[in-house]
C-alpha cells in the first residue's frame, strides 16, 4: 500500500503538532501526515508540569539562550526571534487555549487557563484534524530513504501491516529518549544517522542525582531550598538556587533537577567522574554575616542545645539531624561547643560537598541531552544543511533547557519554523 503526501511528520508529540499546524497555515494545498508509534498524539504533552502543562515562561522575553544547552546561543536566539514567547502566548489563544502565569510560585511558569494538560493536547490534535491532517498512529516508521527528489518512508502498524508513504517535504520531530514508558525509543536518532547526520550521544537530563551519603540518610524526603554548585574536574561550572529534596539514593527537587544536565554529560556521555555538588545550606548570609548571627543567638542563650539554635535558620529536621552528620550532639548546649566543633559547623553550613556517582535513568529523565548536532542545521529554518526539503524539529536535536516550561517551548518554536518548510 502507497500514498503519496507533499509533507510527511514523523512524530505526534508537541514539536509534530505545532509544526503540522505550521505548514498547514503557511502551505493550505500541502496534504499532510502525521506518523506516531503511540495509540494517541502528544502523550507527553499530558505528563508535563504534573499534569498542569507548564508550556512556557517569561523568561523567554529576555536573552532565551541563557535558559538553554546547545552548541550555540546564536542558533537558539534566531528560532526564539522567529517564534517567541509572544508568538506562543498568541499561537495557543487563538486556537482557544488563554494562557496564564502562575505569579504565586515566582519562577515565571506559564500554563494554561485550564491547568489541564489534555487541554493542549487536546487542542492541538483537533486543530490539526480541521487542517485535514491525516494520522497514522500506532505505527513505526522503519526507514526513510532520500533519492534527491523526494522521501519514501516505510511503516509497520502495530497490526503488522507494511505502509510505504512518499512526500517531497519530511519533518523529523520523533523525539528523544525520555519517558520509554510513553513510547519514546530514540528511533530519531538513528533515522537521522541513516541519512547522514551526526548525532550527539544522548543522555537523560532533568533527572534525580545518585549521591549516597549520610546526610541523605537522616534527612529522606526533607526539602530544603539551598545554593547548590555542579562541581565538575575542580572547577564550578554551574550555580542554582532552589529546592532540593534529600533521598535515599541521593538528591532530587527543581535544583537538582536544573543541574543535572553537566552531571549527565560528565558523567554518562562522558565517563568522568570527578563530578560533586556543594551545597550552601544558607545563602542568604555571607560567611561574616553567618558567624555574627550564630555568635550572637549563642551568646545571648548560652545554655540552649544546638539544634534549637540552628531553628527559624533551617527546617526542623535539618537542625536536629545536621549536627548528627558532623558529629556534634544536637542536644549539646552552645556554650559547650569547641572551637573546632563551631568552626566545623559554620563551614559546613555554607561548603558541604558529595560526590554524584551517576544519575537515575530514562524512565526517571523529564528530557534528553544529544541528539543532531545543530551544526548541520540551518537555524533560520530548521532545515537540514545536508539533504535538501528534511527539517528537524523538537528534542530529537542537540537543544535542551532547563525546566518550567523551556523544553515545551522549543519544541513548539522548532515545530512552528520547521513546519513553514521555507529554503535559505
Amino acid at each position: 500500500m502507497e500514498n503519496k503526501f507533499d509533507l510527511i511528520i514523523i512524530g505526534g508529540g508537541a514539536a509534530g503538532l505545532v509544526a503540522a499546524i505550521s505548514a498547514y497555515r503557511a502551505h493550505p494545498t500541502l496534504k499532510i501526515a502525521v506518523i506516531d508509534r503511540s495509540p494517541g498524539p502528544g502523550r507527553k504533552i499530558l505528563v508535563c508540569g504534573a499534569g498542569r502543562c507548564n508550556l512556557t515562561n517569561v523568561g523567554l522575553k529576555n536573552k532565551p539562550a541563557d535558559k538553554y544547552y546547545g552548541q550555540k546561543s546564536n542558533f537558539i536566539n534566531q528560532i526564539f526571534g522567529n517564534f517567541g514567547f509572544g508568538a506562543i502566548h498568541d499561537f495557543f489563544a487563538e486556537i482557544g487555549i488563554p494562557l496564564i502565569e502562575d505569579k504565586k510560585e515566582g519562577l515565571g511558569k506559564v500554563y494554561p487557563l485550564t491547568h489541564q494538560s489534555s487541554t493542549v493536547r487536546d487542542l492541538l490534535y483537533d486543530e490539526c484534524l480541521r487542517n485535514q491532517v491525516e494520522f497514522f498512529l500506532e505505527t513505526n516508521c522503519d526507514q526513510i530513504f532520500n533519492d534527491g527528489q523526494g522521501f519514501q518512508v516505510n511503516l509497520t502498524s502495530e497490526s503488522g501491516l507494511k505502509l510505504k508513504l512518499s512526500s517531497e517535504f519530511l519533518i523529523l520531530a520523533a523525539g528523544g529518549q525520555s519517558y520509554p514508558q510513553l513510547g519514546a525509543n530514540g528511533s530519531g536518532f538513528t533515522l537521522a544517522e541513516s541519512l547522514g547526520h551526526q548525532i550527539i550521544t544522548p543522555v537523560p537530563v532533568a533527572v534525580p542525582l545518585e549521591a549516597k551519603n549520610a546526610l541523605s540518610q537522616l534527612l529522606q524526603n526533607v526539602h530544603q531550598d539551598v545554593q547548590a554548585t555542579a562541581v565538575i574536574s575542580s572547577q564550578d561550572v554551574k550555580t542554582i538556587n532552589g529546592e532540593i529534596i534529600f533521598t535515599k539514593y541521593g538528591f532530587s527537587g527543581p535544583a537538582i533537577l536544573n543541574l543535572s544536565h553537566e552531571f549527565s554529560v560528565a558523567i554518562n556521555r562522558n565517563q568522568n567522574f570527578d563530578t560533586w555538588i556543594k551545597f550552601n545550606f544558607l545563602p542568604q548570609f555571607s560567611a561574616e554575616q553567618l558567624k555574627k548571627e550564630l555568635i550572637g543567638r549563642w551568646k545571648k542563650r548560652p545554655l540552649q542545645q544546638l539544634l534549637y539554635s540552628l531553628y527559624g535558620l533551617l527546617p526542623d529536621k535539618f537542625a536536629l539531624r545536621f549536627p548528627e552528620f558532623l558529629k556534634i550532639a544536637a542536644s549539646l548546649p552552645v556554650q559547650k561547643l569547641s572551637l573546632k566543633e563551631i568552626n566545623k559547623l559554620l563551614s559546613a553550613l555554607q561548603n558541604t560537598r558529595f560526590q554524584i556517582t551517576g544519575t537515575k535513568g530514562w524512565e526517571n529523565a523529564e528530557f534528553t541531552a544529544g541528539g543532531i548536532d545543530t551544526r548541520e542545521i540551518q537555524p533560520q529554518t530548521m532545515q537540514s544543511k545536508l539533504i535538501k526539503n528534511f527539517y528537524l524539529a523538537g528534542e530529537v536535536v542537540d537543544i535542551d533547557g532547563m525546566i518550567g516550561g523551556y523544553n515545551l517551548s522549543w519544541a513548539f518554536a522548532s515545530g512552528w519554523v520547521a513546519g513553514l518548510l521555507k529554503k535559505k
